[in-house]
């Protein structure tokens, strides 16, 4: 059944048996002496009720204004917070692995991915680009230095999505460790300085290839591996193989992607991107 489709017909119904409601709540309320200014403060567009928490039926589409985006809501419950929305996905909700706030890499398409978004009104400036065959949804999330990416296939009839990178932060893998286990897989890398005169860099990944999701994390020192580690930007994806998995991250091969052996010292698990035949640095 089409998602959109389905919600725009739900919201015809919820609509008119809303205002009917409301209709037949502003008879009893004059029959019975009720003044109409009293009901009026109560459901008017001034209502604090209203501004602070929409409610609706589960699947309603709401749209709050002529400027807003389109949001859904649950009977009870205000739109998420973005604070929501980080951890979230550490609990399977509101969907398991690999989907992310209803966004499933391998069956939703663009199209849904950006309603879905649209939903959020800490998401703002969502654009979207095509390079060949491979397009980029991007947004940024609103009070934070970040932002999220989503890939899809660009060329194909149904654009259909492969990769989100949620740009979410501040987790410490113990985070991950108690909602999911430790990982399947590492991949740390040495690489040259960002700037001149720099230290050199390291690249850290947690991936968990079976649940299709993976953190990271950019740092210019060499740190302790355990379960204080700091992670950040859980990124979700539907492939089928660890070629695919280097290909998305671009590291070249599948030679620096490790089967995680348990919390070893760095240079366990560290691969020198400059001189492959030497230790990290």
């Amino acid at each position: 059944m089409d998602i959109i489709k389905y919600q725009n017909s739900f919201l015809l119904g919820s609509t008119y048996k809303y205002l009917l409601t409301a209709f037949l709540l502003v008879v009893v309320l004059s029959l019975t002496g009720c003044e109409t200014d009293q009901a009026a403060s109560q459901f008017g567009p001034t209502s604090t009720l209203l501004q602070n928490t929409i409610t609706a039926p589960a699947t309603a589409t709401i749209i709050a204004s002529a400027t807003t985006i389109k949001t859904n809501v649950t009977p009870s419950a205000p739109v998420k917070s973005l604070a929501q929305v980080n951890s979230d996905w550490l609990r399977g909700t509101p969907c398991s692995l690999p989907c992310w706030e209803g966004i499933i890499p391998g069956q939703t398409t663009i199209e849904q991915a950006i309603e879905i978004l649209k939903t959020f009104p800490f998401v703002q400036n969502i654009t979207s680009a095509t390079t060949g065959d491979d397009g980029e949804l991007k947004w940024h999330w609103q009070g934070v230095d970040a932002g999220g990416i989503i890939e899809y296939h660009a060329q194909s009839k149904v654009k259909t999505i492969y990769a989100i990178f949620s740009g979410l932060l501040d987790y410490k893998l113990s985070d991950i460790i108690a909602a999911y286990g430790e990982p399947s897989h590492v991949s740390i890398l040495s690489g040259p300085p960002n700037k001149e005169g720099e230290p050199v860099s390291y690249s850290y990944m947690f991936m968990y290839l079976s649940k299709g999701f993976y953190m990271n994390y950019q740092s210019q020192a060499k740190l302790i591996l355990d379960t204080n580690f700091p992670v950040k930007y859980p990124s979700f994806f539907a492939l089928d193989s660890l070629d695919s998995v280097a290909k998305l991250l671009s590291l070249g091969n599948t030679n620096v992607i490790l089967p995680w052996q348990g919390f070893k010292s760095l240079d366990f698990y560290c691969r020198n991107t400059i001189f492959p035949d030497k230790p990290c640095p």
